[in-house]
Parts: structure tokens; C-alpha cells; sequence
């Protein structure tokens, strides 16, 4: 099943305060940005975090 926009809200929420957090749907499901660097990727109500050394820094 893919995400809900109410999952994708909710996960944004959690993130908000690192940066400026945008989304866009992308792979039949979503992919969040934080400071325009692709950060969340968000598929079948689960997300996996891309730690690159800046996200690393913002965690």
C-alpha cells in the first residue's frame, strides 16, 4: 500500500525543525527534501534515510 499524505505530513513534521523540508512524489511514492538535498525516501508506510555526511550533521 502506498503512503497516505497524512504519513508523509506526519514524517515531515518530524524532520521540520533541520532545515526546509519540501516533498515530491516521485516512484509511485515520495521523496523528502530537506534544504533542497534528497534526504527521505517514503514507500509502502515505511522511509529509509539517506546519511550523507551533511544529513549526518543536521541529524
Amino acid at each position: 500500500m502506498a503512503c497516505t499524505q497524512e504519513y508523509i505530513d506526519f514524517v515531515c513534521q518530524q524532520v521540520e525543525g533541520v532545515g526546509v523540508v519540501r516533498t515530491r512524489k516521485m516512484f509511485g511514492d515520495w521523496c523528502i527534501y530537506v534544504d533542497e538535498k534528497p534526504v527521505i525516501l517514503a514507500y509502502l508506510k515505511k522511509f529509509s534515510v539517506y546519511c550523507s555526511q551533511v544529513a549526518h550533521t543536521m541529524i
